[in-house]
């Protein structure tokens, strides 16, 4: 599995949850830990995925108490925004420092990475004023869900780009898949 394809496959354990009486089968710690491991293969090769690896670590280390079904509060669930916020901006940099700025996806990424920031933002607002209205969760949520699969899409697409050597760390060789 590719540095990126397993990163996302990481990122969706840690964003989807799959709950039977109040467990998630879908276990963040693991989704942080899967982005933390691949993401890492490239973390010598750009300091951005080096960032992307350590916020990865961390966010599982946050994450391990819901393990044991551990109640959250505020705090917690605002570093857990943050770092996702600090994996998705910093895997775009990475992405945009390797395809180069002007190729066509660049523009996209960039895009990505700030509405993301955008949205956390407002999150971060959010959680701790207790703002929970519909007019502010909905449109809020329909963001998140853009950016993610933006990402996503994105994400996959250069994971097989022809013309490039995608992110794929062997022998101390970079090569992009």
């Amino acid at each position: 599995m590719t540095p990126l394809g397993g990163s996302l496959l990481g990122m969706s354990v840690v964003a989807l949850d799959l709950r039977l009486n109040g467990f998630d089968f879908l276990m963040d710690p693991v989704g942080w830990g899967v982005v933390a491991v691949m993401v890492g293969r490239l973390a010598d090769a750009l300091q951005a995925f080096k960032v992307t690896s350590v916020a990865s670590w961390v966010g599982g280390i946050v994450t391990l108490p819901q393990l044991v079904g551990e109640v959250w509060g505020v705090l917690p669930e605002l570093l857990v925004v943050l770092l996702q916020t600090v994996v998705l901006v910093s895997m775009c940099t990475g992405m945009i420092a390797v395809i180069g700025p002007e190729h066509r996806s660049a523009a996209g990424l960039n895009v990505v990475r700030w509405a993301d920031v955008a949205t956390t933002v407002a999150y971060v607002v959010m959680i701790p004023s207790d703002i929970r209205g519909l007019a502010v969760v909905v449109p809020l949520a329909i963001a998140t869900v853009v950016v993610a699969v933006a990402f996503v899409v994105m994400t996959w697409q250069l994971r097989t780009h022809e013309g490039y050597e995608w992110l794929y760390v062997l022998s101390g060789e970079l090569r992009l898949i």
